[in-house]
This record gives C-alpha cells, structure tokens and sequence, in this order.
C-alpha cells in the first residue's frame, strides 16, 4: 500500500481515499452495486466454465477488455466489501476506482486483500474539518474565496489599492474590470474584516470560502 497526505476533505465530507487500478472499476459506476454482483456472478461462471473473461465498457459498446486473474479476484475482494455498507462514496476514472470513506480501518482491510497495490490518502492533520485546507508554509492569507457570475468592476481597484490585504491575479482583475464571469477564478483574503468587505462588494459572487491552516510538514 502506497501512502500519500490531502490537505482538505474529499468531497467536503470523508477524510480518506483508497485508490485501486483495475481494468473493470466501470462496472461500479454510479454505485450500482447490484449491477457491479451481476457481472462479477456471469465472470464467475465463465471462469469456471474456462472461457476467457471479457467485459465490454458498456451494454452498447463494441469493445471488450481481457480481465486478468488478478482484476477478477480484486473485483471479488471489492464487492464483498461494499455490500451492506453505506456510508461511503465510488468514483470511476478510466481504470481507477477512488473509495471514499470516513473509515480508514475498512479500507486498510480491503488494501490488505487486494492483489494490486492501492494507493491510500490520509488527512495531513488530524480532525479536519469542511472547508479547510491545510498548507506547509506559513500563511499571509487566511482565507480563499472561489467567484462566480459577473461582479462590481469597482472591485478591481479595491484589490490593486489593497495588495496587503487581498491577492487577486492577473487574468481576475482584468476580468473584473471588463465584467466578464469569474467562474473558476479565487482570491485570497487576509482577515475576517477584509473577508467582511469583500461580501459587500461580491455578494452572491462569492460560490466557496476555504479556510487555509498552517501544519508544518514533519520528517
């Protein structure tokens, strides 16, 4: 098992992330764990009938992928685990499955199991919380607003007369200024006042505040 640290919660809600490579985590997509036992079940007969395991991407697919051993015996591991579990969270990307859970112990037992080397990614400090994000360096912000829609262009000259107080990039300001949509552009803020203010010019503008907090990296 592969250990790596996140600086915020996945999801705004669980603390850890198992991630597993294998050739069918597309079967469960969605979390549709009955489909997922169905397939396993019809590779399960064909492996026992000595046909060779293949599985199509989807039901209108022309494509099918050789499932090895190994992938078949994990995808049994897999679901044997999640079934009459609840509280956790699957996503599918391309041959990678990320289980998200609140319970490190459930996934380290499924880690320990699995033919392939999962990846496992633990909170860098412990108890964090929804909209926090942990860095290693010492911080002159205290927060970061994500932004949205078009906001007041008066805003721009605010940030440019408050450098000590807000950092807003380049590509921001001129978007501010010209009243274009902010969607995927953040700022930082030093202190709840200045957070205050920037309310009073954004308003409804403002999508997500992060609180940055400081842990020094230990070796």
């Amino acid at each position: 098992m592969i250990k790596k640290t996140s600086n915020k919660l996945f999801w705004d809600k669980y603390a850890y992330k198992l991630g597993v490579y294998n050739s069918a985590t597309h079967i469960f997509r969605n979390k549709r764990l009955q489909n997922a036992r169905d397939i396993i079940d019809g590779l399960e007969l064909k492996s026992g009938q000595g046909q060779p395991l293949r599985l199509k991407f989807h039901r209108y697919s022309q494509r099918e992928t050789d499932i090895t051993e190994n992938d078949f015996f994990d995808l049994k591991v897999l679901i044997s685990h999640f079934q009459d579990k609840e509280d956790f969270m699957l996503r599918c990307e391309g041959s990678r499955l990320g289980i998200y859970s609140n319970n490190v112990q459930w996934l380290k037992v499924i880690a320990r199991k699995l033919k392939d080397v999962p990846w496992l990614w633990e909170p860098s400090m412990p108890n964090l919380e929804k909209n926090t994000i942990v860095v290693n360096k010492p911080i002159e912000y205290e927060f970061k607003a994500y932004l949205n829609g078009t906001a007041d262009p008066n805003f721009a000259e605010y940030c440019l007369s408050n450098t000590d107080k807000i950092r807003a990039g380049d590509r921001l300001i001129r978007d501010l200024k010209q009243e274009r949509n902010l969607k995927g552009k953040y700022i930082y803020v030093k202190n709840d006042s200045i957070l205050t203010i920037v309310r009073l010019f954004l308003n409804d503008n403002i999508m997500r505040i992060d609180k940055l907090v400081y842990q020094p990296e230990t070796r």
